[in-house]
C-alpha cells in the first residue's frame, strides 16, 4: 500500500538509472564538479529526483549511485530517514546529496535550505558527514556548501 501525500498515493522508489562510465566503485569524489558528474542520471529528468553519494573516509564512491527518490515536477518529498538508510547499511562515513531542478534553475529554494540543514543536523548524531548539497540542472549545478548558504560544520 502507498503513503498518502497531498492527497495522491504513491510507493516508495528506487530506480538504477545508467551513470557515465568512469563513474564506479572507489572513484574519488572530491569536488562538487566530481559530484556533479557523478549524478548525470538525474540531470536531464522532467521531474525532481534526488542521489545520495556514499563515501568512505578517503571520499571514494562505495557504491554506483541511483535514484533515491523521485517527485513531481516541482518538487521531490525527501525523508532524512531514506537518505541515510543505505548509507548505515553500507558503513559510509561520508555522503553528498544531490537533487535537480527541471526548471533548468539552479538557484536553493527556502525548502532546499531547509531540507539541508536537516541533513547535516542528523548526520551529525549519525556520525556520517554531509559533505555537500548539491543542486544540479542539464547544464550547470551549485553547491550549498560553496554558495555558503548552509553551515556544514
Amino acid at each position: 500500500m502507498g503513503k498518502q501525500f497531498e492527497g495522491v498515493r504513491y510507493k516508495e522508489l528506487v530506480v538504477r538509472l545508467p551513470l557515465l562510465d568512469y563513474v564506479g566503485a572507489r572513484t574519488r569524489i572530491g569536488t562538487p564538479d566530481a559530484a556533479a558528474r557523478a549524478s548525470e542520471c538525474i540531470r536531464h529528468l522532467a521531474v525532481e529526483a534526488f542521489v545520495v553519494l556514499l563515501l568512505d573516509t578517503r571520499k571514494g564512491l562505495i557504491e554506483t549511485p541511483s535514484a533515491s527518490g523521485i517527485g513531481a515536477v516541482d518538487g521531490c518529498m525527501v525523508e532524512i530517514a531514506t537518505v541515510f538508510r543505505r548509507a548505515i547499511i553500507k558503513g559510509a562515513r561520508k555522503i553528498i546529496f544531490i537533487h535537480n531542478h527541471p526548471s533548468n534553475d539552479p538557484s536553493p529554494s527556502p525548502e532546499d535550505i531547509r531540507v539541508t540543514k536537516g541533513l547535516v543536523e542528523a548526520g551529525k548524531i549519525l556520525g556520517i558527514e554531509l559533505m555537500d548539497s548539491i543542486i544540479v540542472t542539464a547544464d550547470s549545478h551549485v553547491s550549498l556548501r560553496e554558495s555558503g548558504c548552509v553551515a556544514f560544520t
